[in-house]
This record gives C-alpha cells, structure tokens and sequence, in this order.
C-alpha cells in the first residue's frame, strides 16, 4: 500500500490474511499507524529497494495525484508486480458532475497538493504507455458528497450542506448512466 496514511487500510488487510508492505512520508502517519495498530510503515524512499515481481496487488488509496514523476511510478510498479498482480489506483475525476458544478472551487483540485488531475481518459493513456490494460472501474460512491461539502466551504467560506447534498445526489445519479461522472473512481489494472 503506498501511501498507508496511518495504516488502516493495510492492517486490515493483515487482518485478512495478507502479507504487507504499506509506505508512508509522513511521520505523523507513521508513528500513529505504530501506536494505533502496531504497524512499522516503511518510508516512501524504500519502494526504489522493493523486490521486483514479487507483489500480487499494488495499492494507492488518493495518492497517485500527490506523487511528483508518475511516469515514473507506473513504470516501478510494472517492475514490482507478480505475474497477474493487480494494480488498484483510486483518484478524483476532474471530468466528474461535480467539478463540471464547482469548476474553479472543486475542492478535489486541492492545488497545490494534487500535482496532477486524472479523467478517465488520461488514466488510460497513462496505462497504455506503460504497458497495462484497465480492466475494470469503479464508482466510489461517497466522494461526491465529501467533495461537493468541501467546495460549497471553498465558494462561499463556509459548508452549504444541502448544495453539497444536492450536488452530491445529481452527481450519483449521473454516474449511474455515465461512469466517467463519478467524483473518484477506483481503477483495477493488470499488466498486458
């Protein structure tokens, strides 16, 4: 798991009967993960040491868009993954109904800690050039309401909860009968 925040995710996948490694930068995050869940994170700098072929899954939970050479990225985690490993990449949808709503103010821009903006578009190119094939996407329900709060807080200094839920709602319904709508989307990609 790269970029494990502080951990949960990685220690549930433990729970699970996974083996993993969960990279963190952050020294807050990682010390919270060790007091919260006995989980030792590894710094960010040891995906460079990663044994290569050895990881059946790859996760990055809102994090690909904080990351300074993406090329980069997906080229060590073509490297990294086993043979029929899975490549899990959730990010926000700039095409999304909800920044088409916000424009300026979509609070998943978040400049300048999101380095970059996905669709789902870029996301295929982006996979193509380094040899992967997106096999799946999926809806992450949720965000667009999470998002749509944060920018009615970002447009008018303060949170207008029912145009967040009503945002939020349009913003659902439109990913319903269109996909490529939805706030953040989770993309599941294998190697080809």
């Amino acid at each position: 798991d790269i970029g494990a925040g502080t951990g949960a995710f990685a220690f549930t996948m433990q729970q699970n009967g996974w083996k993993t490694t969960a990279l963190e930068p952050d020294n807050t995050a990682v010390e919270v993960a060790l007091l919260k869940y006995k989980l030792a994170l590894q710094p960010l700098e040891n995906l460079q040491q990663l044994p290569n072929k050895e990881f059946n899954a790859i996760t990055l939970w809102h994090v690909l868009e904080h990351v300074h050479d993406v090329q980069a990225y997906f080229k060590k985690f073509g490297e990294l993954l086993a043979t029929n490993g899975t490549l899990f990449i959730a990010v926000p949808n700039y095409t999304s109904f909800d920044a088409d709503w916000f424009k300026e103010f979509w609070a998943a821009y978040d400049v300048p800690r999101h380095l970059y903006h996905f669709s789902p578009t870029s996301m295929q190119h982006l996979a193509e050039k380094h040899g992967f094939s997106i096999v799946k996407q999926k809806r992450m329900w949720f965000d667009s309401f999470y998002v749509s709060m944060l920018s009615t807080q970002y447009q008018s200094k303060k949170i207008n909860y029912l145009i967040a839920i009503l945002v939020g709602v349009c913003s659902t319904v439109a990913s319903i009968f269109h996909k490529e709508k939805c706030s953040s989307l989770i993309y599941i990609l294998q190697k080809k």
